[in-house]
């Protein structure tokens, strides 16, 4: 897996949308479209949008190293008829520099064609943030 950090949300994501996803998905990137939007509204820094498949392998590699998520649990899923999903799910992480540890809650709105999420847009709290 290329970014193992994310093993815990990619278990949890696939295991959510089931049968929306291609079959054959091992990796958090391979769940989205070539072209696909990763959107986090609240974030407290840029960037809050990142455009494709590639620009979103460079945005995880910036963060590679620095968090260890240790735990993704999923609370709820709605399903969006013939679209996606909304997912409620919160995780335990820690960041590697200091070893502070962190809880944080999110929802998130996925929008699936073709087997592939083109469109990820998560909520979360950054007061929940260490350093926030």
């Amino acid at each position: 897996m290329r970014f193992p950090m994310l093993q815990p949300v990619t278990e949890m994501t696939v295991a959510a949308l089931g049968p929306r996803l291609a079959p054959g998905v091992e990796g958090y990137l391979d769940m989205f479209h070539d072209d696909a939007v990763f959107e986090f509204p609240y974030a407290p820094a840029e960037p809050r949008r990142v455009e494709g498949k590639a620009a979103m392998a460079s945005y995880l590699a910036t963060l590679e190293g620095t968090i260890v998520f240790e735990r993704f649990d999923l609370d709820a899923c709605h399903p969006i008829e013939g679209a996606g999903m909304v997912m409620e799910y919160r995780s335990q992480a820690r960041l590697v520099a200091t070893d502070e540890r962190f809880e944080q809650e999110y929802v998130a709105v996925i929008e699936t064609t073709g087997g592939r999420i083109g469109r990820y847009r998560e909520y979360y709290n950054p007061a929940n943030l260490p350093g926030a």
